[in-house]
């Protein structure tokens, strides 16, 4: 019932993982999680995936793992290996099953979705925007149509929204505003009318004399 704080990289000699817990004077090491090899872990996330009432770490180095702890160390779910080099991760209901999906972005334009079903993790989508920008660290999940349901928006140099569609997950709209890579892509009501905004940053130019820039874009905005 108390929260700890999770410290992520893997730079040098470091673990991968390192869980922090206050004790009341200073936060102490709990845990960590050294994964083998020279990887780092860029984004994590906590969530309860697997639906047992209890939270899990998500993780990625070469792979995406579903870390559950067990009073003395964690146990280590494979939910997939990866080609290309994993960034961001969410862990939200994008499907409106009432359970998190693990959305992952990579080191390429690229999207891949997973879910816990019969008690394995399956991948439930994927998406390749060849010729775009490397999705890396921009994610999110959230309503930002006012429909109600939910959306995943994920940006290269654009801004992709998609959306479940009760069998798969379909593009319904693409924000060809944005420019460079978009390092960040988070939803959430910034001007606090209890209506979601997308706001986009980018870290990386696509060409020379592009600006460095941060977008919010607004459905229904005129």
């Amino acid at each position: 019932g108390k929260n700890e704080v999770v410290v992520t990289g893997g730079y040098y000699d470091a673990p991968e993982v390192l869980v922090l817990k206050w004790n009341g004077n200073e936060f102490v090491k709990k845990a960590e999680w050294d994964y083998p090899g020279n990887y780092w872990v860029y984004f994590p996330w906590i969530a309860d995936v697997d639906n047992d009432g209890k939270n899990e770490l998500i993780c990625n180095t070469n792979r995406t793992y579903v870390l559950e702890w067990n009073g003395n160390g964690w146990n280590e779910n494979i939910v997939a290996e990866h080609e290309e080099y994993p960034f961001g991760c969410v862990a939200k209901d994008s499907d409106f099953d009432g359970k998190p999906e693990i959305h992952v972005t990579f080191a390429a334009p690229m999207l891949k979705i997973y879910e816990y079903e019969n008690g394995k993790y399956v991948e439930k989508a994927s998406f390749y925007w060849r010729g775009e920008e490397d999705t890396i660290e921009a994610i999110d999940v959230g309503d930002v149509d006012d429909d109600g349901l939910p959306e995943v928006a994920v940006g290269t140099n654009y801004v992709h929204i998609l959306q479940w569609n009760g069998s798969g997950y379909e593009e319904e709209y693409v924000i060809k505003y944005t420019h460079g890579l978009l390092a960040v892509t988070c939803i959430g009501d910034m001007d606090n009318d209890g209506k979601n905004e997308i706001h986009a940053g980018m870290v990386g130019r696509s060409s020379r004399g592009e600006e460095y820039e941060a977008w919010i874009f607004k459905y229904g905005w005129s």
